[in-house]
C-alpha cells in the first residue's frame, strides 16, 4: 500500500476540500504556512 501526501500553501483558499473530499479521503494533507515575510 502507498501513502499519497497532498501538499496545500496556505495561499490557497481551501474552499476546494469539500469539492474533493472523496479524491483526497485516503491521503495525507499536509498544510503550509508560507508568509512572504520570515518570522524568528
Amino acid at each position: 500500500m502507498s501513502t499519497t501526501a497532498v501538499v496545500i500553501p496556505t495561499i490557497r483558499s481551501l474552499e476546494f476540500l469539500k469539492a474533493w473530499k472523496d479524491e483526497f479521503r485516503d491521503c495525507v494533507g499536509i498544510i503550509l504556512d508560507d508568509h512572504p515575510t520570515r518570522h524568528g
